[in-house]
Parts: C-alpha cells; structure tokens; sequence
C-alpha cells in the first residue's frame, strides 16, 4: 500500500562553476525554486545545468512517537553491530513495529533499498519522521561507511531532545491546571455564587455597596451574554492561532522571545544547547564545520533565531571572523561564541562541545524550574485575592444587615 501525497519537497541535482572555476556536481534538497537559487547565490555558483525531482513524502497526520524513533534505531544499532546486513536488520524490525502507520512507512523504506537506494536517500521522504540532521548523520556514515556508528549519534541526539521536552513538558503542567483552576473558580463565582447572593439581597431589600452592585452587574452581563463572550474568546483564540502559526506571526513572537529581558536568557540557553548539540554531532560524523554550523541553525526551531545566524552563516562564508559574525546575531549566549573562536580548529572541539551542550541544557533546565518556582506562588496568590474580594463584597452587606437587626 502505498503512502499519499499531501506536501511535496524536490531534489535539485545541478552542475555548476565555482569561484576556483571548477565544476562541481552536487545536489541539495529544498521546497521550491526560489529557495533552491537562493543557495545558490550565497555559495557563489554559476549555474550551468540542473534537474528538480519531486520527493513524495507522508501525509502531514502521520506521527511517530520519539520514543518509536529512539527504538528504531538502537534495534538498528544491535543488529547491525551482530552482524546481520542492513536489509535484513529492518526486515527483522519490522516485525516487531506495533505502529501500523510507522510499519506501512518502513515497509516502503525496506522495497527502495532492495532497488539498491541509499537509507539517506529513502528516509529523505519522511521529513516529519526523519529531520535533516537525521538524514545528514546517515549521510556522512554512509560515506565513511560507519553505519552504526551514525545510528549511535542518532539515538544520542533524540534522547537528548527527548530529555529537554519531557522536562519541559512536566513543568509547564502544574501552572496550566492552576490558570485552569482560576477560570473555573471564576465561572463559578460569577455563574453561580453572586448570583444566589444578589437574589437574597433583593428579596431582603438590603442597600449594597457600590463594589457589590459593580460585581452584581459584572455577573449579570456575563450571564446574559454568555453567548456572545464564548464566542468573541473563541474567535480571539482562533485568530491568535492562526497568527502565530503564520510567518509574520511567529518571526514577530520569535523575536518577542529573543528580546524580551525576562525571557531573553532562557532562549538563548536553549538555542546554544541545539546549536552546539549538533555541531557536535556531526562533526563526530565527519561533517565540515561549516556545513555542522549551518545543520545547527536548520534545527532551530526559533524562526526570527534562525534568521539572524543564516545571516552570520553568509558573512563567515565571504570571510568574517566566526566570533564576530556570530555575535552580530545577538541570539547565542556570548560564551559559546567565544568558545567557537578559540577551538574551531583545536583537536579538542568535540569534546567540548559536548560539555557545552550538556551545560547549556542543564541551564535552561534551571532556568524553567526557577520561572515555575515563581509562577506557582503567583498563581496561588491571584486565586486567593480573587476569592478574598469576591467574599469580601458578599459578607459585608451580611454584616450590615446583621447589624441593622441587632439595633432594632
């Protein structure tokens, strides 16, 4: 069965004359053509010929678990390091998938490999399931001929992303269920609470405090239109999502990221973490460092991020010092661009950019524990006020009416 087509990418396979006058033949993988002669340009090539292919690849709803992923290749990793060939190794695997959908995936993998394709070149089709350093890591081991050792990079890196987003996930988890936990007790109150309040008061004829009716006839238009309110927060909702899902959107909330003072240090902790992460690895696979520099901006997730070091990428290529380009960008911590310049060419780069990557991580992780750590009193003391003075305007006309009917 094979896999529709939703999205396209195109292989462009071209000849061309650069700067020495020498022809080179090479092929790069990218969505259209403007991004296609835009590479181009910023590498300074004379284009002479090229042909674009369509890449099919999967449906856009088609997702696989990291975990999956993760497991994927460390069973890759085993049997290859047993002995048994490639073919026969995801043949073996695919018996064990219980993802229907990442099996189907695979299976389609496993019949381009018998036509005799590289694995970079079937994976390729996947880029929801299988990104670019994914495919740049099997890239390299292929031309070094050290599959598994690319299939341990691998599992290196998602474990390591894997690691960061669980955290990241748990402990945004607790002040999600108090700002929920504030909506309700809001609701509540304004639904339920002062309105049975408000009608006991009317049927005693007690004189209300101006704050008192001001929340009455907040309650009162809340009820009435309650449709209206949905509806409007719905639509505000909608539009907000759909304007950070789109380029303007989310380069301007990128940015917000990058520049705001509360928000600027955790950013850029989190951009230093996955820059030198994949630097790391792919020099470890014996990828140039210039081509490690640009895979580590690829992955980036930060668009207005991205954008500022493309640019320094473009400077360091015409010959700009690689600590000055980088520091135009103003989005890495200023210690891992120093520490780029000093060792971009000491034996010891690898191993330090590991620790940096670990330091970074560890950092953004300190960071985030720090936020919630004020984050959770906040929250508590935001529902605590909004219960005090809700309750306040209820009890005090009580106690004027308890009064009035202690002096009769």
């Amino acid at each position: 069965m094979s896999i529709k087509e939703v999205y396209t990418i195109f292989i462009y396979k071209f000849t061309a004359i650069n700067n020495n006058n020498e022809i080179i033949k090479n092929s790069i993988i990218v969505d259209n053509d403007e991004e296609f002669k835009k590479i181009i340009l910023r590498e300074r090539l004379f284009l002479i010929s090229y042909k674009k292919k369509k890449v099919k690849n999967i449906k856009n709803n088609v997702k696989v678990k990291d975990i999956e992923i993760i497991s994927f290749f460390n069973k890759l990793i085993i049997l290859l390091d047993s002995g048994v060939s490639l073919i026969d190794s995801i043949d073996n695997i695919i018996k064990s998938l219980k993802n229907e959908k990442f099996k189907k995936i695979i299976i389609e993998v496993k019949k381009e490999l018998l036509k005799g394709k590289k694995l970079s070149s079937c994976l390729i089709k996947y880029p929801k399931i299988f990104t670019k350093t994914i495919i740049n890591l099997i890239t390299v081991s292929e031309i070094s001929g050290k599959l598994s050792e690319g299939f341990k990079s691998i599992v290196e890196y998602l474990e390591s992303e894997k690691k960061v987003k669980d955290k990241l996930s748990s402990t945004i988890l607790y002040p999600c269920i108090l700002l929920i936990l504030v909506f309700l007790i809001i609701i509540v109150m304004f639904w339920i609470i002062l309105p049975m309040y408000k009608e006991m008061f009317i049927n005693l004829k007690i004189s209300l405090p101006k704050f008192t009716s001001f929340l009455f006839s907040l309650s009162d238009f809340v009820k009435n239109n309650s449709l209206f309110i949905v509806s409007f927060s719905f639509l505000l909702l909608v539009l907000g999502y759909l304007f950070s899902k789109s380029i303007k959107g989310k380069r301007l909330l990128d940015k917000a990221k990058i520049k705001n003072k509360l928000s600027k240090e955790l950013y850029s902790y989190r951009i230093g973490s996955v820059f030198c992460k994949i630097i790391y690895i792919l020099n470890q696979g014996g990828l140039p460092f210039i081509n490690s520099l640009e895979a580590g901006v690829e992955n980036i997730n930060n668009l207005y991020a991205k954008e500022q070091l493309l640019d320094s990428i473009t400077d360091i290529k015409k010959g700009v010092d690689v600590s000055r380009a980088l520091d135009k960008s103003k989005v890495l911590p200023p210690m891992l661009i120093e520490m780029i310049s000093i060792i971009k060419n000491d034996e010891n780069l690898l191993e330090t950019l590991k620790i940096n990557y670990q330091f970074y991580d560890k950092e953004f992780e300190k960071k985030m524990n720090r936020i919630i750590v004020l984050i959770e009193p906040i929250m508590i003391i935001l529902i605590s006020i909004i219960i005090i003075v809700i309750m306040i305007s209820v009890f005090i006309p009580m106690f004027s009416l308890m009064d009035n009917i202690g002096g009769m």
